[in-house]
């Protein structure tokens, strides 16, 4: 019951609003989440690139080119999607598994930009500790 009492209040507009493509069983890592959205961005442009880009361009935030990002993360693709060929480098091919997604925002969340490009592309998200005391980002297929 708690463990779901915190997931409804950390869902709430005081802390950003509601994800949309949030992996669902959250509660006990609300506050690996809560932390990543006080992570702010000062300006972000993302004009139909692929997903993998642009969670990279994400994940760098206000850091420029050779900095560490703000945090870490793994896309995990689809071993098989109809009609797609995994390991072609034509464009419309791996549209089909890593789509091209779009974002433009100013002074926003961390959390915001990624929910965002994770809903546009069909991918759910989450976060844990990657056992060193840092938040750690796994981006899934649905």
């Amino acid at each position: 019951m708690i463990r779901i009492l915190a997931l409804l209040i950390f869902l709430t507009p005081a802390f950003g609003g509601e994800f949309k493509s949030l992996k669902i069983d959250y509660a006990a890592k609300a506050k690996y989440v809560e932390r990543l959205s006080e992570v702010r961005i000062s300006k972000i442009t993302i004009d139909k690139i692929n997903l993998s880009a642009a969670i990279s361009m994400a994940c760098r935030g206000d850091n420029k080119e050779g900095e560490p990002p703000i945090v870490s993360y793994v896309v995990s693709f689809p071993t098989r999607v109809p009609n797609a060929d995994p390991f072609s480098d034509d464009p419309v091919e791996k549209a089909k598994i890593d789509p091209l997604v779009s974002y433009q925002g100013k002074d926003v969340g961390f959390t915001t930009v990624l929910d965002s490009l994770c809903t546009q592309a069909g991918y759910i998200w989450s976060v844990a500790d990657d056992g060193k005391g840092q938040s750690f980002i796994l981006v899934e297929y649905k």
